[in-house]
């Protein structure tokens, strides 16, 4: 999957978290026919591994800002409140997803 956003520095606004998945419909096996003809209507069990990524909380965090500082020789003065972060990237979490799906 391939995300974009512009909350992140210019650097890197897009993201590329690749993933696979497999999934197996066994009600139909030999197997489980009589459970299918009393109980069974659908069982599968699907795998999937791959990354997942988080996008920022805030609006323009990677942004630098300025705030209004203290005198400087009878001046009025800035200062860095936040430093500007170009290359702020996606946190990246691995996922991996077995699941079981059986009527209940």
């Amino acid at each position: 999957m391939l995300k974009v956003t512009l909350l992140w520095g210019r650097n890197e606004r897009m993201g590329y978290f690749p993933a696979v998945g497999l999934a197996w419909n066994f009600q139909n096996e030999p197997l489980l026919e009589k459970a299918r003809d009393k109980w069974l209507d659908e069982a599968k069990f699907r795998f999937s591994i791959g990354q997942s990524g988080r996008a920022p909380s805030g609006a323009s965090v990677y942004l630098g800002a300025y705030v209004k500082g203290t005198d400087y020789m009878n001046m009025s003065a800035t200062k860095q409140a936040r430093m500007q972060l170009d290359n702020l990237k996606w946190e990246t979490l691995p996922n991996i997803i077995m699941v079981w799906m059986l009527p209940y």
